[in-house]
């Protein structure tokens, strides 16, 4: 997962099948890395590795 600011908004980005799609974009700040560490700890969850 990218994550990125760009002109006060934040966007996470995420690689699906070969495409790089945005998963959120948010000017709250705050918000915004709680979904992140969420979708993140999910990732993490569900990986083969985890």
């Amino acid at each position: 997962m990218l994550a990125e600011a760009v002109d006060s908004l934040d966007r996470a980005w995420v690689q699906y099948q070969g495409q790089e799609i945005m998963l959120i974009r948010s000017s709250d700040a705050l918000r915004f890395g709680q979904i992140y560490r969420a979708v993140q700890r999910a990732i993490e969850q569900h990986s083969p590795e985890g």
